[in-house]
């Protein structure tokens, strides 16, 4: 997935600087599919990859739900600051 990303990327890039050259006045570009498109792509490649890790993760803290609770509260309390 990272390479069809990095593909992505070089084509969105090649029509970006195509429309700027050529077409400047027309308002919608088509590098915004190959961008969004390139997104997903680097997106879904990083939620593959670290799928395991998730997975392990967890695992290892299935007892350790007292931490989490602490987390929890933490991240509650510093919202109510905000």
């Amino acid at each position: 997935m990272i390479i069809v990303g990095v593909i992505l990327f070089v084509i969105t890039y090649m029509i970006s600087t195509y429309h700027e050259t050529v077409h400047p006045e027309i308002r919608f570009r088509y590098d915004y599919i190959t961008g969004i498109s390139m997104l997903i792509a680097f997106i879904t490649s990083f939620v593959l990859f670290d799928e395991d890790k998730i997975k392990e993760s967890k695992s290892k803290n299935k007892f350790s739900l007292n931490k989490h609770e602490k987390d929890t509260d933490f991240l509650f309390l510093l919202w109510l600051r905000l």
